[in-house]
């Protein structure tokens, strides 16, 4: 997508999306990105810096302050290990708890289709995933989320058990006051978290390349929770060796290869309505751009169900 104006913006999105976001928008020149389901509206603007929290993430867990201020708020999250740890975001909708919440993605960790499916929809109706950040130890990654005064609940996915076990680790951070919505930074791409017109089927709306180093709006105008994490892949590996990748494992037939040469690293998961900007720390070459959430119908993967991309970072 082709953005004209300044090189720095603030995002307002108006979705009619169940559970979008209403920004308030300036009178300013402004270019519209969506798809099926609704739009996002960014129009040129100047503005402050969102507050940075640091966010180191280690398998004794990590620290947040219990406050800021309402608004665009940027967590710079890292860790030095190599294992998994992804940084999840979310506030509960009226009338369910958090304890539901944590069920609902245990559940969405099943090793049952049927549960994990379950769980996505459970997860529609009782939270609002914000997104967050799948860590790498090559280098820290940004995220610039809206938050309007009210609750959040911040845990690391990688402490999420099978039903019944323990839950995990949760902080509670406050937003208060006004809301400033000076605080959002440039980015040179978009990915856009769709679904097809016509069959329905999840996809990713998004260039070729990327910035290695670069930021990028990313914004779910589906109807289902989706993710946004990059794995470096094979040189030469195409989006047909990945079709023919899933489709063996989907249909039961034998299997080529994966085309995997790292673990995944990105957006964590984001509900339906919701944006934010990534900032990229990551190594140059080759990757797939990938959704692994489990499809609310099926419980099967979005990345099974097609959700993938060969990109090129540079």
């Amino acid at each position: 997508m082709s953005i004209a104006g300044k090189r720095s913006f603030r995002l307002a999105a108006s979705l009619v999306a169940a559970g979008a976001l209403t920004f308030a928008a300036p009178a300013a020149a402004s270019t519209v990105v969506g798809a099926e389901h609704g739009k996002v509206v960014v129009p040129a603007s100047w503005g402050k810096k969102a507050p940075v929290i640091d966010v180191t993430m280690t398998s004794a867990g990590f620290d947040l302050p219990d406050a800021v201020h309402a608004g665009f708020v940027t967590f710079r999250v890292g860790s030095p290990e190599d294992s998994y740890h992804a940084f999840q975001g979310l506030s509960v909708k009226p009338g369910f708890t958090l304890d539901q919440v944590i069920t609902d993605f245990q559940l969405g960790g099943s090793s049952l289709p049927a549960q994990r499916a379950e769980g996505h929809r459970n997860l529609l109706a009782h939270a609002t995933l914000i997104g967050g950040v799948v860590t790498t130890p090559y280098a820290p990654l940004s995220v610039t989320v809206p938050l309007e005064a009210g609750t959040y609940y911040f845990f690391d996915q990688n402490e999420i058990g099978p039903l019944g076990s323990p839950p995990p680790a949760v902080h509670k951070l406050t937003a208060h006051g006004k809301a400033k919505w000076e605080g959002m930074p440039e980015f040179s791409s978009t990915i856009g978290m769709s679904s097809h017109m016509g069959d329905g089927m999840p996809m990713f709306n998004a260039p070729n390349t990327f910035d290695a180093n670069g930021a990028t709006l990313i914004y779910n105008d589906s109807e289902e929770l989706h993710e946004a994490v990059w794995v470096t892949v094979k040189e030469g590996t195409t989006d047909a060796y990945l079709d023919d990748y899933y489709n063996r494992i989907n249909n039961g037939l034998p299997r080529i290869p994966a085309a995997w040469t790292s673990t995944q690293r990105g957006l964590q998961a984001m509900s339906p309505g919701r944006f934010a900007v990534l900032q990229l720390d990551l190594p140059t070459g080759l990757n797939a751009l990938l959704c692994l959430i489990p499809g609310a119908e099926t419980g099967v993967s979005h990345a099974r169900m097609g959700m993938h991309k060969i990109v090129n970072l540079t």
